[in-house]
């Protein structure tokens, strides 16, 4: 009986690698080769959204500087034109006043 026994606990071992022979070992190696690639693939589209994520507010940031840049031109200009106005209409009283006086 012993021989009998030991014949087919060798038989065991010579048809299966023993990594295999323990239940769900298959599966659980198919299984973290299967989420080694998921986690691969969201590394990737992670990256790329940070990429993505900076770009995107390095463009914003320059809109944002042209913005104001424009902002301040036309200020600039506005503050000029009223000065010019103000100047012009100073002009028209004195000589409104002086043709007055003279008439």
């Amino acid at each position: 009986m012993k021989n009998k026994d030991e014949k087919e606990d060798e038989k065991e071992d010579t048809e299966k690698p023993k990594d295999y022979n323990e239940k769900g070992t298959r599966e659980r190696e198919k299984a973290i080769l299967k989420e080694n690639k998921r986690r691969k693939k969201f590394n990737k589209n992670s990256n790329e959204d940070e990429e993505r994520r900076r770009r995107e507010k390095k463009r914003k940031l320059k809109l944002q500087a042209e913005e104001k840049e424009i902002k301040i031109k036309k200020n600039l200009k506005n503050k000029k034109e009223t000065k010019t106005r103000k100047q012009e209409n100073e002009v028209f009283v004195k000589n409104y006043t002086t043709k007055k006086d003279e008439t």
